[in-house]
């Protein structure tokens, strides 16, 4: 029997309520023809998971990509129309008509069926988690050939509804249960009591549209708690969400700039840390939605959890669970203890709303409208703007200015910082004429300070004579974010920098030079996907920390926070062109294929990045920046290690 596992989902938060199935399958019957299709968005999850796996796998396949039509319609509509999902379906007819049945976490792929005519397939669903809401329990609930339900009240509310089949049902308990536990990370400097703040991305029952920014706010200014800020995954990958069951329109926007910047708050809108129980297992307070992740937080302990949409939900008794209490039981100490108190009826509901530890009032959702984001017809004024650009250098004028003159140059800077070291703490004056507060150990201190660096782009920042705004990918300690916002042209400038002990001395030299208004710190490094990592940083060399391993064995790993570039995209907002550099010792490739995802593309005007032959593939990056409409590129310097300017 050949079975196929499909996985046609932007996101891979699906993956491990299904997944799991096709590797005990495969597991107990190594001869079994087990498949799994995977389209380009839950690939990863799927490898992943697999790849912690230690039984047999089982063979998997790439999806034929959506038609170049359904993707313009998906994105025209701010991915509110699943069109590449359907267009997907449609364009691998063939590999679901070799298949004698198909497993699916969700219900658009009984349009196999009634759409596209395979009437033989077998379509066998999952169901993804043990969600209460009314669209999990809708006729189409009861149009697939077998159902595996995680319990009995999933099963006893698809019979009132008269959905299920006698022989067309299981219980097989909860999937994801069935997965290799997650890690344990330190989340957080300082043991706090921890909340994970978890809204739905339907506007009829997300509080993030009413509250969610206002919810962040009070976190913020607060030090009681620890924040773990891990919505649906889904919440911002649309510009628009539509809300089926009830009906509702919603405009996504995320976090605030200044949320980022608490060591008590993490904000991940997307990692896989938010889908494999990372979270539900770290948090010791549940604030969520109508969201299965509840039966994944209360599986372990009693722990207090509470719905911040009691109203909504009061009096419907599926979403008990979701009022407040503990696994076993509504226990009222546990949530005395949390200023929280059980919601058993609409009247305690209500009074449950109010004792939530954010005393906030409710805003209405926000409509559909417009959102300033990157204009296509900037590109000729950002071709425009970036005019002044340096001439790159002949190979033999490479050679005499970075292979002779500069090295030259960093072995006097480190004989003269050895004999005369400025004072710890203390505030000098670089050659690039900013002011920095003395890291004096630090050999990149040191090339800050004595303009070791060269100047190709401080006189490029300095040339710019129309608005433009700076993104500064691998900040360090701000020399490149100082520079370009002394330049009065210069809107605003974004400085990304995970480091926690650099990102204090960014902090520092942005106050030292009286550019808080200008530039904005961003303790965070930047790449696809939000989430968590581990950075090697030397303490000596700090411009050498590194996400790619390969660091001095002496070189202390740190946790630090990635954002992805939804969450860049909300840093940035606005229309003047951008000027990107990319310092990231290794992670180049990957922050250009996020850049080249953002919805702010044609904005950008010119990147300046790094290229390292050791780990860098300078020709994947370059085709990559030239699919996305960068033309011209300059390198400057010589050997292995080099810098590239790429403009439109």
């Amino acid at each position: 029997m050949r079975i196929g596992f499909l996985f046609n989902h932007h996101g891979g938060h699906q993956v491990a309520h299904a997944l799991p199935v096709a590797l005990q399958l495969r597991r107990q019957n190594r001869h079994a023809d087990v498949s799994v299709l995977v389209s380009e968005g839950s690939e990863p999850e799927v490898r992943r998971l697999v790849a912690a796996h230690d039984g047999p796998a089982p063979e998997i396949v790439r999806l034929r990509p959506p038609s170049a039509f359904a993707r313009a319609a998906n994105k025209a509509s701010g991915n509110a129309l699943p069109a590449d999902i359907v267009s997907s379906l449609h364009r691998n007819l063939d590999r679901f008509r070799n298949l004698d049945a198909l497993v699916v976490p969700e219900k658009t792929s009984l349009l196999l069926k009634s759409l596209f005519g395979l009437k033989t397939l077998k379509l066998v669903h999952t169901r993804h988690g043990a969600g209460d809401r009314a669209i999990g329990f809708d006729k189409a609930s009861g149009r697939f050939d077998l159902v595996l339900l995680s319990g009995e009240k999933i099963r006893d509310r698809l019979a009132q509804a008269d959905l299920l089949k006698d022989d067309g049902h299981a219980i097989v308990g909860y999937p994801k249960f069935d997965m290799p536990p997650p890690a344990h990370p330190r989340l957080f400097p300082k043991d706090r009591p921890t909340v994970l703040y978890n809204p739905h991305p339907s506007p009829a029952l997300s509080s993030w549209f009413r509250m969610g920014p206002q919810i962040l706010d009070w976190f913020a200014k607060s030090d009681r708690y620890n924040l773990i800020f891990a919505p649906h995954v889904m919440l911002f990958k649309k510009r628009v969400t539509a809300s089926l069951s009830p009906f509702a329109l919603g405009w996504n926007h995320g976090p605030r700039p200044e949320h980022y910047e608490h060591d008590h708050m993490l904000i991940d809108t997307g990692s896989a840390a938010s889908l494999d129980m990372t979270y539900t297992n770290a948090a010791d307070i549940y604030l969520g939605d109508a969201s299965s992740q509840v039966y994944e937080f209360i599986r372990r302990r009693d722990r207090a959890y509470s719905s911040i949409r009691a109203r909504a939900v009061a009096g419907q008794s599926r979403f008990r669970p979701l009022a407040c209490g503990t696994g076993r039981r509504l226990d009222r100490r546990a949530c005395r203890r949390t200023r929280v108190r059980p919601a058993a009826d609409a009247r305690d509901a209500r009074a449950a709303e109010q004792h939530v530890p954010v005393q906030l009032q409710p805003r209405r959702a926000p409509v559909l409208g417009t959102r300033r984001t990157g204009d296509p017809r900037l590109s000729g004024a950002c071709m425009t703007a970036m005019s002044k650009s340096p001439p790159a250098p002949s190979l033999l004028a490479a050679f005499l200015d970075y292979g002779v003159k500069k090295t030259l140059h960093k072995w006097l800077v480190r004989a003269r910082c050895s004999l005369f070291a400025a004072e710890e703490g203390a505030v000098v004056t670089s050659r690039y004429g900013v002011r920095m507060r003395a890291n004096p150990d630090d050999r990149t201190f040191q090339y800050c300070r004595y303009a070791t660096y060269g100047h190709v782009l401080s006189d490029f920042l300095a040339a710019q004579d129309r608005p433009f705004a700076f993104v500064d990918i691998g900040a360090n300690q701000g020399l490149y974010s100082l520079l370009a916002a002394q330049n009065g042209h210069c809107t605003r400038a974004i400085a990304f920098e995970p480091v926690s002990r650099t990102f204090a001395l960014l902090r520092d030299n942005i106050a030292l030079n009286g550019l808080k208004q200008t530039i904005q710190p961003v303790r965070a490094a930047v790449s696809i996907q939000s989430g968590m990592a581990t950075i090697a940083a030397d303490a000596r060399h700090s411009g050498t920390a590194s996400l790619r391993g390969g660091a001095p064995a002496d070189a202390a790993g740190e946790d630090i926070s990635i954002l992805g570039i939804a969450g860049v995209d909300a840093l940035i907002e606005g229309s003047v062109p951008l000027i990107v550099k990319i310092d990231v010792e290794g992670h180049e490739e990957t922050v250009v294929e996020a850049l080249a995802q953002s919805a702010h593309l044609p904005r950008i005007a010119a990147i300046f990045y790094e290229i390292d032959a050791r780990w860098t593939d300078a020709a994947k990056i370059e085709k990559m920046l030239r699919a996305a409409g960068f033309t011209r590129f300059d390198r400057f310097g010589f050997g292995r290690h080099y810098d590239m300017l790429a403009q439109r």
